[in-house]
């Protein structure tokens, strides 16, 4: 039994059991000179009994289809045939004409979209890198929470930080099970972008989740562990009620109607990126106030910069197995986000390794004896020396 005839039974079986109609797959992918059978299940209109079918190429320069159009008077399943032309994304949009009644009825019949690539090796060569700063960047909250318990101090760490952290987590993760699981926001999108694709998968939500736990994590540690005269910044304090008021506003907005849920999640990721953008600043700023990076943890930049540096390949290898480099330009956000991300990185690592490097971690209550064992040795030397001149 041949490859398509096995589909297209598979497809019948699917058409029988479910009301499943359209495209097989909302995304496919094809080697560059090669060709590939698309399945797609006709969706016909209530009453209308014959329809033509015209399948509709974004770039005719990436991909040709096979048919361009067909007949057709049943919801039996049809294979289109892809062939890949150049690197590339391209949508193919389905449009279904019917004489109904006289009456030309022009319907949308749902999209795919075909990506073109040089390498399969590529692909899944940057797969693999996705799962590895997918991991790397899980890893990294790990170190500090490690070193918090183990000092039962959270001295050296900035209150800022740790609280912006856990707000643009928070947002994170809303945004996230948002796009990913709630119907009616999933709606609006398909509405607002019908040719595209949510693309959140559900590592995102793995990674939204577990970031939201070890934010919460640090605070409680903020609160029960030594922190002597540390507390959120004024300044911290100000970015906090901006993002409140923000967040606040859009629910409200979102909640009567005058703004779509939609909206209200596009206004969360408004302001995780802003955090993503200023949260490093107050660590930075703090360590070289102290001249020191004691009770920040050098392993969770480590561990961020792994992950930065592999989430910047992924799209490097993307852009050349797709021939999407201007995507950079144009949609740059993600690039330089994991830029910033790596600079700073670098910066805690001069601060640690260079700068700072003769400051060795202490637990604040050995550092405290030790300063008054000091202290007492100091006075016991000036009342012999002052008895020796007695004397």
């Amino acid at each position: 039994m041949s490859y398509k005839t096995s589909l297209l039974i598979f497809l019948c079986f699917l058409t029988c059991i479910s009301s499943y109609e359209g495209f097989d797959q909302k995304i496919h992918n094809i080697l560059i000179t090669t060709s590939k059978d698309i399945a797609y299940i006709p969706e016909i209109p209530d009453k209308h009994d014959n329809v033509t079918i015209y399948f509709l190429v974004e770039n005719l320069s990436l991909i040709r289809v096979n048919p361009e159009s067909l007949d057709v008077n049943s919801q039996d399943p049809v294979l289109l045939t892809v062939k890949g032309l150049h690197p590339g994304k391209s949508d193919v949009i389905t449009r279904i004409l019917s004489n109904y009644n006289n009456t030309v009825s022009n319907i949308s019949g749902g999209f795919t979209i075909i990506n073109v690539h040089k390498s399969d090796l590529i692909v899944s060569l940057s797969e693999v890198i996705g799962w590895m700063y997918f991991f790397a960047w899980s890893m990294s909250f790990y170190p500090q929470v490690w070193t918090n318990y183990h000092r039962k101090s959270v001295v050296g760490l900035n209150f800022d930080f740790v609280s912006l952290n856990f707000v643009g987590f928070l947002c994170y993760s809303i945004f996230n099970v948002g796009l990913y699981a709630i119907p009616v926001i999933r709606e609006q999108y398909s509405a607002r972008y019908p040719t595209s694709v949510i693309t959140i998968l559900i590592q995102d939500i793995v990674f939204a989740l577990h970031g939201l736990l070890l934010t919460i994590v640090y605070c409680v540690q903020c609160m029960i562990y030594e922190r002597r005269s540390q507390r959120i910044s004024i300044i911290g304090k100000g970015f906090h009620s901006i993002f409140a008021t923000i967040f606040i506003v859009a629910l409200i907005l979102a909640n009567f109607n005058y703004m779509s849920w939609l909206d209200f999640m596009y206004a969360c990721s408004y302001i995780k990126l802003s955090i993503t953008i200023t949260k490093y600043f107050p660590q930075v700023y703090m360590n070289y106030k102290r001249k020191s990076t004691v009770g920040w943890n050098i392993y969770n930049i480590l561990w961020d910069l792994g992950g930065g540096i592999l989430s910047i390949l992924q799209m490097g290898l993307n852009a050349y197995n797709y021939d999407e480099w201007e995507g950079l330009i144009e949609n740059p956000t993600k690039f330089w986000l994991g830029v910033l991300t790596i600079v700073f990185d670098v910066v805690f690592i001069l601060q640690h390794y260079g700068f700072y490097r003769h400051r060795e971690d202490a637990n604040p209550e050995s550092e405290t004896m030790l300063n008054d064992e000091k202290f007492f040795i100091s006075k016991t030397s000036v009342y012999s020396k002052t008895n020796l001149q007695t004397i």
